[in-house]
Order: structure tokens, then C-alpha cells, then sequence
């Protein structure tokens, strides 16, 4: 019978190039009788990409989005607007992706909508993502992005989705499968293992970050899930223990920012809040922020309380309701401070910072053009 092969991932290797430098690149190829230029296409003149920086760089600035997950082409339409709007916050290094790209991992069109309509975004920003659990099973993540390199010594099962880490200026990023985990024991074994591994190597860097999909803290039903509940009881004492500052997460759409935890789940003194909305941590503190990103994608799920969660909301840059908004955050690092910022955006392509100014005696809440 009759079949269709998509070939869906090509792959380009560069050597030589030198670290913190902006590098040119196109890509075109031949429709029918046409010759096409893929940037002309995405609407930009040329593609770019930037490496990471040399050795003793200490600034840098990345952005973290999570379940775009549409359904038909005009969600992911909507996902691009609000992605040009999060591009027009200023520049940045890479992009943290907390998974959930498409509603159906297995449906070909969505991946297609979710990278098209995005052709720019994606072709000029370093994305690492991490697999949501719309995306387990089949070596979906893999499919789409090119992690070998990463992964290589690990021995692990891909099927499900893909856990790794790698360096960035004084930053440790780590990115966890949270496919692979169940209500028994949460991780696996196997991963488990790897992440001890991996946190008792990286002693030296100045600052820690985990991207994973299922948020260990939400508001929203999730948040009683079997699996996240191990995770929460497995993970919460390791973090704390190894130094983690800040744990990026989604699947649960709804956006909520955590005080800083200790082992316990209890909250410690590190994090500093302005009026403005943006969360400052210094290096060296203790104490690990927890934030679930609500959503980049047009699907907004119920907020709903957990008693034994809600409290350690911080409720300055909290949104404790169902969301009306897409949302993501940008984070800079200036040397040993942190500064974290969340943002929603308007329906006339403008973000606002996250901000409860109730929380500090009233007022507006600022918005950025």
C-alpha cells in the first residue's frame, strides 16, 4: 500500500568558531522550479545564530516559555503574536522550553504550525527544550531536536523524552524527562542516579537552573497528580542540598512563583521583590524559587488551590487565578545577581510585568511598551 516518509530533521555541524561570536547563516533549497530563501520567507533578512561566551563572561540573559501545545493552525497564530511580543522585550541568549509544543505529539501538522509560524523565533535563538508529557512516547523530542550530542553518555531510554545538562558562562543548566517517573518513586532510578551524578560535578558553578515539564509546585490539578507529588518529595531535599536556584516548569497552565524553599518545602529569606515585579536572588544564598510559566499557547487551564501548595506562593508576582493571558519570563544575570521578571500579554501586543501592587500598598501595576 501506499505510505508517507517525513523527512523531518536535517542536521548542520559547524567546527572552528569562536566562542561569543555572532555568525551569519542561510538556508534555502528549490520548490518546483523556484529557489527559495528560507529568511525571506520568515519575514528577516538573514539568520543569525551567537555562541556561547568565553571563559570569565559573567552577564547573559535568556527567556523561558512553556505549552504553546495548539491544536489547529490558528492557535499557533496565536502563539506567534505573543512570541513577537516576548522578541520586542529586549535581546537574549537562549531560550529555556518547558515542553508541550503540540497538543498531540504524534500529529505532524502541529509541529509543523508550531515551528512555521515561529520560522523567525526558532532559526535566530538557541531553544532548548525539554519533552511535556503531550510528547511522550516515540522519540517525539528527538524527532524534532538534535540532542545527541547531549545525551550520548547517558545510556539512556529516549523513547519517552530526554534528560541532560550543560554549561552556559557561570550558569549550570540541567533538563529533566518528567515523562519518565511515576507515583511510586517519582524519577526513575536511572535518571535519578544521573542527576546526583550530575549535581555532585557541578559544584563550582555559580548558578544552577532545572527546566522540566511537570511544575512540582502549581496551582492548578496537577498539583495532585502521583507522579508530581513523588517528584515534589524526591526532588524539593535534592535541590535544596545541591545548591539549585531556580526551577523552571509548566504543564499545569497557570502561573505561580514560589518563595525561595529550603529541603522541607519551607520558605527561607533570599529572594528580594520590587514594586516593579522583578524577583532579585543573589548567588551563594540558599533557598530554590520554583516557578510554573503558565503559557505561551491560547489554552488556560483552571487555577485551582492546593492547601498544602498555595502558601508558598509568593502572591507579589503570582497570578493566584485562571489566566486571561499567554505568559513568560525573561531572566538576567549580571555577575553574582539573578533577576527574575514575568510577564503577560496584552491582546494589543504589549507585555505588563507580573505585579500584585495590592501586595505593597497599592497602585497600578507597570506596563512596558
Amino acid at each position: 500500500g501506499n505510505s508517507v516518509v517525513y523527512r523531518n530533521r536535517w542536521t548542520v555541524t559547524f567546527d572552528g568558531l569562536e566562542a561569543g561570536a555572532e555568525y551569519i547563516y542561510s538556508v534555502g533549497g528549490v520548490y518546483g522550479e523556484e529557489v527559495f530563501d528560507l529568511a525571506l520567507y520568515a519575514g528577516c533578512e538573514e539568520f543569525s545564530f551567537t555562541t556561547m561566551p568565553g571563559d570569565g563572561e559573567q552577564d547573559f540573559d535568556f527567556v523561558a516559555i512553556a505549552d504553546m501545545q495548539g491544536m489547529i493552525q490558528s492557535m499557533y497564530e496565536e502563539s506567534a503574536a505573543a512570541i513577537e511580543a516576548l522578541m520586542g522585550t529586549g535581546g537574549y541568549d537562549f531560550v529555556l522550553n518547558a515542553g508541550d509544543m503540540a497538543d498531540n505529539g504524534d500529529n505532524f501538522n502541529q509541529w509543523g504550525w508550531a515551528f512555521n509560524e515561529n520560522l523567525e523565533f526558532f532559526a535566530n535563538s538557541s531553544v532548548i527544550s525539554t519533552a511535556g508529557n503531550h510528547e511522550d512516547t516515540g522519540g517525539k523530542l528527538s524527532d524534532f531536536h538534535n540532542y545527541d550530542a547531549l545525551v550520548s553518555a547517558s545510556g539512556q531510554n529516549t523513547d519517552s523524552g530526554l534528560y541532560f545538562s550543560f554549561d552556559y558562562a557561570t550558569a549550570h543548566v540541567i533538563v529533566l524527562n518528567t515523562n519518565d517517573a511515576d507515583a511510586a518513586n517519582g524519577l526513575s532510578t536511572a535518571q535519578y542516579d544521573w542527576l546526583i551524578n550530575d549535581l555532585q560535578q557541578n559544584r563550582g558553578a555559580k548558578w544552577t537552573f532545572v527546566l522540566m515539564h511537570k511544575s512540582l509546585y502549581s496551582g492548578g490539578s496537577h498539583s495532585f497528580d502521583g507522579d508530581v507529588k513523588a517528584m515534589r518529595e524526591q526532588l524539593v531535599p535534592v535541590f535544596y542540598e545541591y545548591g539549585v536556584d531556580l526551577v523552571l516548569a509548566g504543564h499545569d497552565h497557570t502561573y505561580t512563583v514560589t518563595e525561595c524553599l529550603d529541603g522541607s518545602g519551607n520558605a527561607v529569606e533570599r529572594a528580594s521583590v520590587s514594586e516593579d515585579g522583578s524577583v532579585t536572588l543573589s548567588s551563594g544564598g540558599s533557598g530554590v524559587m520554583y516557578v510554573t510559566l503558565g503559557t505561551i499557547g491560547t489554552k488556560f487551564y483552571d487555577y485551582i488551590s492546593n492547601s498544602g501548595i498555595e502558601g508558598k506562593f509568593d502572591e507579589r508576582v503570582s497570578l493566584l487565578s485562571t489566566l486571561a493571558e499567554q505568559t513568560f519570563a525573561r531572566i538576567s544575570v549580571r555577575g553574582d545577581t539573578l533577576t527574575f521578571t514575568g510577564y503577560t500579554v496584552n491582546s494589543d501586543g504589549s507585555v505588563s510585568a507580573i505585579v500584585n501592587s495590592d501586595a505593597f500598598g497599592g497602585g497600578d501595576a507597570p506596563e512596558d511598551d
